[in-house]
């Protein structure tokens, strides 16, 4: 497993924290009882250290590190991003913790070019979370101005070309998504946290969740957490690829 987590801060309160605790929520897997991996290999970008240039450089190094027999075909490369995203000329873009509105293009991500294409190369799985449509309290829109249905519009347009990938965004079309001192995180976050470390999503009992097992907790949660504290609304999308791999197996509990 190749875990990168991204969290840029800027002025949101909990990305970076989300992006953290994702990283050493997967690292305990490294030392788990009858682990599904192998190796456990974590690449933290967190604040300053992700920038526009840092995020592209580490999913760049993917590709290399695949020619190098690094990565392998039975590898799953997992990718969690939190940041503000905007639309431009119908391209989705990520903004680096660099980011500078008078330079957009020069601060920020070309999630199709730069991620996507970048990803799609490599023969391998690959799993996406991705949360970077908020606004206000609710992350993003403060800057980017951006719709949360276009920006997740343009994942599920992306994605349905893409070969072994699967993404899972943080709201739908018509929703943003929420982060709150109650939880110290976003509420997406929250919802992975509890259903892995705390083993809620493995349904059937058996210590081992499954990418479909943790789908569906995180679509039953995440709106119960929100509703609860803000009453809003807010619903997690899968996305599969052309290939589907919404049943493998991704983490033992505890």
């Amino acid at each position: 497993m190749h875990v990168i987590a991204i969290g840029v801060q800027r002025d949101l309160d909990f990305a970076a924290k989300d992006a953290a605790d994702f990283a050493d929520l997967f690292a305990k897997q490294a030392n788990a009882k009858n682990r599904l991996f192998e190796t456990v290999n974590i690449h933290r970008l967190l604040g300053l250290g992700a920038t526009k240039t840092d995020i592209e450089k580490t999913v760049e190094r993917l590709v290399v590190k695949q020619k190098l027999g690094e990565i392998k075909s039975n590898d799953l490369v997992v990718l969690f991003l939190s940041s503000h995203g905007y639309m431009l000329d119908q391209r989705f873009f990520i903004q680096g913790n660099d980011y500078d509105p008078t330079a957009k293009l020069a601060t920020s991500v070309d999630y199709q070019a730069q991620i996507l294409d970048r990803l799609d190369g490599l023969n391998c799985k690959k799993l996406i979370f991705i949360d970077a449509c908020h606004s206000g309290g609710i992350k993003g829109a403060k800057d980017s101005g951006a719709d949360p249905a276009d920006v997740n519009l343009a994942i599920v347009e992306l994605n349905r070309v893409k070969n072994s990938l699967v993404t899972i965004t943080s709201s739908r079309e018509e929703e943003a998504s929420y982060e709150n001192k109650a939880w110290q995180n976003g509420s997406f976050t929250e919802a992975i946290l509890e259903g892995l470390g705390n083993g809620k999503a493995d349904a059937d009992g058996n210590k081992i969740v499954t990418l479909t097992e943790l789908y569906k907790f995180l679509d039953a949660r995440v709106p119960q957490l929100v509703s609860l504290i803000l009453k809003k609304p807010q619903h997690p999308r899968i996305v599969p690829g052309l290939k589907d791999l919404r049943d493998i197996p991704l983490f033992v509990t505890n």
